[in-house]
């Protein structure tokens, strides 16, 4: 700390200090000195003080910071443990204590993942004027089948069936987009999935909605964060992407037009050439849009973290037992 810094006579070596999110508040643990009926007393504080001017905006005594990762991603909340070492939330906004839900492995993961759920089901429920929400991902390695023998179609009494053996002609991927708001798709049929032509979908999605702000919710697949896509989102600061969390690809809203895709055009298909897979795509997309409606999302970020953050039963049991 720079020592004509207005923080640097408030700081002292060995003091517990963490910065806000944001750089604009500090997190530090003291330790007040007093004494009762001649006994000496020490009562550990905890102080939020301004960066610029060194004010103390803040005062809660009794507890101190909780090791490093201790804000929250809002900088709203912190963690805080009192004089019996007991783990908190302390919420500057109230000043209230509240006890901590479980939170599995570290906590600057848990926090990542508690703000990344609120922002994405903020996005859903409540989403921004004057912009256009997206669902953006990938799917892989769809396989051109071509059946040895026509398959049989449903028959009364007789389920659809077909053959087992096929011939495999190489496979393509699809990238799509799905705007929130409507279910409209826009799509692209590429041989691979490296973000090269991640970065090309990203421009035709650009292309299809010019002039408005774009949030696009997308997965953590590295491809996504590829240095070459920052630095076009950088020139294009219209569009702002939203990660889901660590194993939280289901809240992709695209993920479940895949699966009706796959169902309804894909899985059942006899494809004799990858051309012929991605004519039946482009046929089904267009027949999609004709008469899209969108998803609803219903479930709000707290049932979703209640569920998420629980502990899990553990069978305690020395027997496994089948109740039938």
């Amino acid at each position: 700390m720079d020592q004509f810094s207005p923080l640097s006579e408030k700081l002292r070596a060995g003091q517990s200090l963490q910065w806000s999110p944001d750089g604009t508040r500090i997190a530090l643990a003291v330790t007040l000195f007093g004494s009762r009926e001649d006994l000496p007393i020490f009562r550990p504080t905890l102080l939020i003080l301004d960066v610029a001017t060194g004010r103390e905006i803040f005062r809660f005594e009794g507890v101190h910071v909780v090791g490093s990762a201790s804000w929250s991603p809002d900088g709203n909340r912190i963690l805080v443990a009192d004089s019996d070492d007991v783990v908190r939330i302390l919420d500057l906004t109230t000043q209230e204590l509240s006890p901590v839900p479980f939170l599995p492995g570290p906590r600057k993961e848990a926090w990542e993942r508690e703000a990344k759920v609120r922002d994405i089901v903020g996005l859903y429920l409540n989403p921004p004027e004057k912009a256009v929400v997206l669902c953006v991902d990938e799917k892989s390695q769809i396989q051109a089948l071509d059946r040895t023998a026509p398959m049989l179609p449903l028959r009364p009494g007789l389920p659809a069936s077909r053959t087992h053996d096929y011939v495999r002609h190489t496979a393509t991927t699809l990238f799509a987009a799905l705007e929130v708001a409507t279910g409209k798709v826009t799509d692209a049929c590429y041989d691979r999935h490296r973000h090269d032509e991640f970065l090309r979908f990203l421009r035709q999605v650009a292309k299809a909605y010019p002039r408005v702000k774009l949030h696009v919710v997308a997965d953590n697949y590295a491809t996504h964060k590829h240095p070459a896509i920052r630095a076009w989102l950088a020139k294009n600061p219209r569009i702002t992407m939203h990660f889901t969390p660590t194993s939280g690809s289901w809240m992709n809203l695209v993920e479940v037009f895949f699966g009706i895709i796959t169902r309804q055009a894909i899985r059942r298909g006899t494809f004799t050439s990858v051309a012929d897979l991605e004519a039946a795509i482009g046929t089904y997309i267009d027949a999609w849009n004709e008469r899209c409606e969108p998803f609803n999302w219903v479930k709000d970020a707290d049932t979703i973290l209640a569920k998420a953050t629980r502990p899990k039963v553990t069978n305690t049991q020395d027997t496994s037992v089948t109740r039938h």
